[in-house]
């Protein structure tokens, strides 16, 4: 009975936090446990989206997110008594653990993840690395990334030694280019001060972009792939690469790495093998 009343108390409180909050994306993410307990974490860019059908969403994601420079309110993450929960065994500390033999390799991106995160996880294993997350941020751009200290956060927890970025496919139609700019220098200066090696895989526009593409292969130089070059087949929003075409995107990417001695990856074996969903968090589209 007692239980009863204070997850109700929480719901409640939840409510309040949810309709008074100043921050737009800032919403309660709820996470169920097997201790039949629902703890409820103000989340201000983080939530676990009901599983897709191609898309396995680690549960019970526990994750202190970013504070963003967008905002003066401070937002939070609590997570109550999580050290005395018993059977959470996907929580993300668990998640991130991997042999430390393995290169472990971070991507991280827009919703181009969703296909091509596949048969990034396919060529890494069949090189000997270890895929240890795909971050997918839906609808995110460089300045998500950039305004938010998200990239630093994933980089220090999972401990990748390479990152793999997907992202400027939501910035086709942007004209602020000085803005784009000083986002994507941001997000590289955060990779070159974690030390971390890192590559950006270009977006595949499905239309002429308005310089994005220009702006990041010109700062990121030879670790770019300009895969809007590439004739790919797109799904039903005419946008989105196939999964199919998401392996002949990667394997133009495994060449121009190798190519350019950025990482060496070598040809994997049939893609019919390749049946092994790399884990993935999944955050919200913004509201800002």
């Amino acid at each position: 009975m007692m239980r009863s009343y204070i997850t109700l108390v929480l719901c409640l409180l939840s409510l309040v936090l949810y309709f008074i909050s100043p921050k737009p994306c800032h919403f309660i993410a709820k996470i169920p446990v097997k201790a039949r307990l629902c703890m409820y974490l103000p989340a201000p860019a983080l939530h676990v989206l009901k599983q897709k059908k191609d898309i396995k969403t680690d549960q019970n994601i526990l994750l202190q997110d970013s504070h963003s420079i967008h905002s003066n309110t401070k937002h939070f993450s609590k997570v109550l008594n999580i050290n005395n929960l018993n059977n959470s065994s996907d929580t993300l500390d668990q998640i991130a653990q991997t042999p430390k033999t393995l290169k472990r390799v971070l991507f991280i991106g827009d919703s181009e993840l969703e296909t091509l995160r596949l048969p990034m996880n396919f060529y890494l294993k069949s090189s000997g690395m270890e895929l240890s997350a795909s971050i997918i941020w839906y609808g995110s751009a460089t300045k998500h990334w950039a305004l938010t200290d998200s990239l630093k956060r994933y980089i220090k927890h999972y401990q990748p030694d390479f990152v793999m970025i997907a992202l400027g496919l939501n910035e086709v139609h942007v004209t602020d280019l000085n803005a784009r700019i000083g986002y994507v220098n941001s997000i590289k200066s955060t990779l070159d001060n974690l030390a971390v090696d890192y590559f950006w895989i270009g977006p595949a526009c499905w239309t002429k972009d308005q310089g994005i593409v220009s702006v990041i292969s010109k700062i990121f130089n030879r670790r770019f792939y300009p895969s809007h070059e590439l004739d790919l087949e797109r799904g039903k929003d005419g946008k989105h690469p196939t999964l199919s075409a998401a392996y002949k995107w990667m394997h133009q990417v495994s060449l121009h790495l190798n190519e350019n001695d950025i990482l060496e990856l070598n040809e994997p074996g049939e893609i019919g093998l390749n049946t092994e969903r790399p884990k993935t968090i999944i955050w919200p589209v913004p509201k800002w």
